[in-house]
């Protein structure tokens, strides 16, 4: 095919540029998304607004105490997260940062937050390339040789608007198909009158339209127009464009007005979001929201970041940036490369945090007034891979699940392209490959090949393997009984092919086997390898003693003991001979005492039964092991948990 290049006019793009959360301090651990607290409180914010989550089952009565309790009023609810809603407080009135501390104390309130302000902030120029470069970097035309999207799926900009008459975007603006336009009402019923374009949450408007360029640049880079004569082409070039927009024309915001736009995009079938934000203080209430999208099958594709005040990159694993930081596996967070595949001294980086790179130097766009323009950043990598995301699914439509997001992202995970640069940089250690992603499958899983096991000590044995190429984590199984049953022991993640088994016991007897997984599914387990570890012979005990009752017809009531012996990695012992004794105390007379044994079966239960006797309420049956015995472990007595137990009839 031939593509016509337009270059763009002389007043291009002063400074490229990517939104940031101005929220301050961003010291806060991923850790603390699984454990919210009451209050959070960092960097600047809005004096008239907070955000409050409510805990379940708190009613409006219960809202409405809350809120006058700082002398504010009930805002707006903040959509998928049920309970979560904005608290407007009086001019002149408790500053934002009391009523957040008041609040959080109340009844009926789970946290409470600042509603951070948002902003745009400039990063330095790189040198500009005069043509698309990044989509050859992509492998696009070869994508495109298979499918170049579908005018039915719908990817929303969550930005600073879009300009909707640009001749490159026009014919793929989304056009909301339940409302009609201009006739003052809410057709659809979503809560939004006149919504034909999307929605603006900075002013509360029907008009999101693009005051600051860098959402109208995203856009042209996802879906911009393709071979329709003119400007440029998207990396998908039919896909829909949702433009809604939370930052206003001078590049600030709320993160109220983001969670808005972002539970907007869902409500409204976008099943793909651009975030080309972030960094700053950690935002529960933000973490929710994103956390509510993964639950309707929404994926968030979220820009890595352009290190601090300095402009130079960070390592995001020790200072996260939100929400790329987020650990939620619907958030694809991408770093940025140059046309050289170096990355950038600009953009962030994080072996665990940030999945993969795209290209973000020098990428020539779509602009406000039918313009085009360069600009640089982690900005201008996500979009390369939200518009890849829309390809993928809009060459598998079946994938219509809530949980098929997971899919997507293993299908560009799985077959990124290599980039020395990005080695220990990232989670994949590539680049995004639309080529990979759309035209090889990342199923079946091959099988992994060549472990080896080697004990490294009385208690422990590492275990090794070679990669495969299309796996997201590796799973490692182990047998205590030479095969006969396996037990998952951990998993490694992606292109790990190493793990260390702890915790064994001097002499003991183990194999050993791997499985590739990912989303789609488990790969057949590799050959099984055996090791011992070094000591004398291997030890076993008494775990647990479990005894029930039963009274059959002729009311004879008999015991069982459930005796559970492991060895000494706590794994269960098969064939081991249980011996013991029951002791039976009827109330007013002698105990009288039976000896019995059991064997144990795979799960290393041996079921030991008392002599069946017709006897009065107060009985005590108490078994006691005596003894166990295998050919090839010695019992030890003294490393058992228990050698007795009763119960009463």
């Amino acid at each position: 095919m031939t593509m016509r290049r337009v270059r763009p006019k002389k007043d291009r793009m002063s400074s490229s540029f990517l939104l940031v959360l101005a929220m301050g301090l961003a010291g806060l651990a991923d850790a603390e998304a699984a454990q919210p607290m009451k209050v959070r409180q960092q960097g600047r914010h809005s004096p008239d607004q907070v955000i409050v989550k409510y805990s379940k089952g708190a009613g409006a009565q219960v809202r409405e105490r809350v809120a006058a309790s700082v002398r504010g009023e009930r805002g707006r609810r903040l959509g998928l997260v049920e309970g979560l809603e904005s608290v407007r407080l009086p001019r002149g009135g408790m500053t934002a940062e009391a009523a957040v501390e008041a609040l959080a104390r109340m009844p009926g309130v789970e946290y409470a937050e600042p509603d951070y302000e948002v902003e745009a902030v400039a990063v330095p120029d790189d040198p500009l390339f005069s043509d698309l470069w990044g989509m050859a970097s992509i492998g696009a035309a070869a994508a495109w040789d298979t499918t170049v999207g579908d005018s039915g799926f719908v990817v929303a900009v969550v930005d600073t608007g879009v300009d909707f008459s640009h001749p490159d975007l026009a014919a793929n603006l989304w056009v909301n198909p339940g409302e009609i336009a201009d006739n003052g009402l809410d057709d659809d019923g979503n809560g939004f009158v006149d919504d034909v374009r999307g929605w603006d949450f900075a002013y509360n408007d029907n008009d999101p339209f693009d005051g600051k360029g860098h959402g109208t640049h995203v856009a042209g880079t996802i879906a911009g127009s393709g071979n329709n004569g003119i400007g440029v082409a998207g990396v998908n070039w039919t896909a829909r464009i949702m433009p809604v927009k939370f930052l206003n024309d001078s590049g600030s915001g709320l993160t109220s007005a983001a969670i808005e736009a972002l539970n907007y995009a869902v409500a409204n079938g976008a099943r793909v979001s651009n975030h080309s934000w972030g960094g700053g203080a950690f935002s529960q209430a933000l973490y929710d929201a994103i956390e509510a999208a993964r639950d309707q099958g929404h994926l968030v594709v979220a820009a890595a970041g352009n290190g601090g005040s300095d402009f130079y990159g960070d390592n995001t694993d020790l200072a996260p940036f939100y929400p790329a930081s987020y650990d939620l596996d619907n958030i694809i967070a991408v770093a940025a490369v140059n046309s050289a595949d170096a990355k950038p001294t600009f953009s962030n980086f994080g072996a665990s945090s940030v999945d993969l790179g795209a290209p973000g130097v020098g990428i020539l766009s779509t602009y406000p007034g039918d313009r085009y323009a360069y600009a640089d950043g982690t900005s201008m990598a996500a979009p390369h891979v939200s518009g890849v995301a829309a390809l993928v699914w809009s060459q598998q439509p079946d994938w219509d699940q809530p949980g098929d997001y997971l899919k997507v992202r293993d299908q560009i995970l799985l077959n990124v392209r290599p980039i020395a640069a990005l080695a220990g940089k990232t989670v994949t250690g590539g680049g995004v490959d639309a080529d990979g992603a759309v035209n090889h499958a990342v199923y079946p899983l091959e099988t992994p090949s060549g472990p080896v096991a080697t004990p490294v000590s009385t208690t422990s044995v590492s275990l090794s393997w070679v990669d495969t190429t299309t796996e997201w984590e590796y799973r490692v199984l182990r047998s205590a009984d030479e095969g006969v049953t396996w037990v998952e022991v951990g998993t490694t993640g992606l292109n790990v092919t190493s793990f260390l088994d702890t915790g064994l016991g001097a002499g003991a007897e183990v194999s050993y086997q791997v499985q590739a997984a990912n989303h789609f599914g488990v790969s057949a387990p590799s050959i099984a390898v055996s090791v011992q570890t070094p000591g004398g012979t291997p030890t076993m005990h008494v775990e647990s003693i479990v005894v029930t009752l039963s009274t059959a017809r002729n009311n004879t009531t008999t015991a069982t003991a459930a005796v559970k012996v492991v060895n000494a990695s706590n794994l269960p012992v098969a064939s081991g001979a249980v011996a013991g004794k029951w002791t039976i105390t009827v109330p007013g007379k002698a105990p009288s005492v039976s000896s019995a044994t059991g064997t144990t079966s795979s799960a290393g239960v041996a079921s030991i039964k008392s002599p069946g006797k017709k006897v009065p309420s107060g009985t005590v049956f108490t078994f006691t092991v005596t003894g166990v015995t295998h050919a090839s472990y010695v019992y030890d007595a003294a490393a058992s948990h228990v050698t007795t137990a009763s119960i009463t009839y």
